[in-house]
């Protein structure tokens, strides 16, 4: 039997009822994955820092937001580069 992928979420939201919901349906959906929550894009920024994510679902109306864009996306084009 092959083994499941398992997956790696950031879930970013200032609305802890969004958080939660969202939180729900992907551990129904992928029971295995490890799902974090970030509050704030200064939040989310310090677990981009320390851990790398299959998937960033995040509130584009939550300040800062663009400085967390681009920084996954930095870091998205960094760790594909090869040395």
């Amino acid at each position: 039997m092959a083994q499941e992928k398992s997956y790696k979420f950031l879930i970013v939201d200032d609305h802890r009822a969004i958080l939660d919901g969202t939180l729900f349906v992907l551990r129904q959906e992928y029971p295995e994955a490890i799902a974090q929550t970030a509050k704030s894009a200064r939040e989310a920024l310090e677990w981009i820092e320390c851990e790398q994510f299959d998937l960033v679902i995040l509130d584009l109306s939550i300040p800062d937001t663009i400085g967390l864009v681009k920084t996954l996306i930095s870091k998205r084009e960094f760790d594909s580069c090869k040395t």
